[in-house]
């Protein structure tokens, strides 16, 4: 079994295959699709001109592993809490489908 992640896969898909492949092909697959919503993210507030900034590991794994940290399993943003609150109200126009 191939385990793509998108939008009609659930956790339960996933679990099935964390048990049928490697656990590193899973963590490889996880920081791939962290990486999209990122960069989901990212375009949406370029469009509604938000300020964020990546924060925490997220920050650290940009700088010192150029990338992820291995062992982080998040994205870490902040936002000032007015451009949070119109991402909230109106990101999702600019979000693909499935967030």
């Amino acid at each position: 079994m191939v385990f793509k992640y998108d939008s009609k896969n659930t956790w339960k898909d996933m679990l099935r295959y964390v048990k049928e492949k490697d656990q590193r092909e899973v963590e490889k697959a996880l920081k791939k699709k962290e990486l999209e919503i990122l960069k989901n993210f990212i375009s949406c507030c370029e469009k509604m001109n938000l300020t964020y900034y990546i924060a925490f590991g997220t920050l650290l794994g940009a700088i010192r592993h150029k990338g992820f940290i291995p062992w982080d399993d998040d994205v870490d943003v902040c936002m000032p809490r007015e451009d949070y609150d119109r991402f909230i109200r109106e990101g999702g126009k600019y979000l693909p489908e499935n967030y």
